[in-house]
C-alpha cells in the first residue's frame, strides 16, 4: 500500500494481474461463440430455441 502512495506501482504484478483479467474477457467469449454457435445449429436443424437455457 505504501508503494501505492509513493507512486510505485509494483509494474510486473499490475501486467500479470492485467494479463488474467484479459485471459477471463477470453474464456467468457469463447464459451458465448461456443454458446452462440450451438444455438444457431440447433436452429438450423429445427430445433426450439429455449430462452430459458440461452
Amino acid at each position: 500500500m505504501q508503494q501505492l502512495l509513493d507512486g510505485e506501482i509494483d509494474r510486473e504484478n499490475t501486467l500479470i494481474r492485467q494479463k488474467y483479467l484479459l485471459e477471463q474477457k477470453i474464456n467468457r467469449y469463447k464459451e458465448l461463440i461456443k454458446t452462440i454457435h450451438f444455438f444457431t445449429k440447433s436452429a438450423k436443424e429445427g430445433a426450439d430455441l429455449d430462452m430459458e437455457k440461452m
